[in-house]
């Protein structure tokens, strides 16, 4: 999927908040920048979390409880944590009773917390651009941002599907 703005970013984590499943996890990759904690806040808006959400860099882990009947909220930055004891000495699993992980950096670290996993890849638009004779690849001065889910369960690449099309429904653009 192609997201053009932030807003149609928070928008997609509307629509991943609303298809949420408690003790599920969403593991999010995209480099510096490209929307993790912009998704995240949409995901809040879905889930019907209106607190200020952000970025859990130099905390590591934030919980967002919920008013709503909907699952709570648990934001992690996994890139500094480098072991399973690492990951495991933070109790996610308790917290994923009641909440959804969204796990940024979390691929390959946080997949024995759950067998609801989602993948999301975030990647920032590119173009060529001629540079002393040859081709260089320079990243786009804008917003535009490349989306891929993934899943390997059945069920879970359904729910994958099921979100674009919410997403789509709601932007005639996509």
């Amino acid at each position: 999927m192609i997201i053009s703005t932030a807003d149609d970013m928070r928008v997609l984590g509307e629509c991943i908040g609303k298809k949420a499943q408690t003790g599920m996890i969403i593991i999010l990759d995209g480099p510096l920048g490209a929307g993790k904690t912009t998704l995240t806040q949409g995901i809040a808006q879905g889930l019907g979390i209106n607190q200020r959400i952000q970025s859990p860099t130099f905390t590591i882990m934030r919980f967002y409880d919920n008013d709503t009947s909907a699952p709570d909220l648990l934001h992690v930055d996994a890139y500094r944590l480098a072991t399973e004891e690492e990951i495991d000495d933070l109790d996610l699993d308790y917290f994923l009773e009641r909440s959804i992980g969204v796990m940024e950096w979390g691929r390959g670290k946080v997949e024995h917390l759950s067998s609801d996993i989602v993948y999301v890849e975030i990647s920032r638009s590119q173009i060529f651009s001629p540079i002393d004779g040859g081709m260089s690849v320079d990243e786009v001065n804008n917003e535009e941002r490349h989306v891929c889910f993934s899943a390997d369960s059945p069920h879970m690449k359904q729910w994958c599907e099921d979100v674009e099309k919410m997403w789509k429904e709601k932007n005639t653009d996509a």
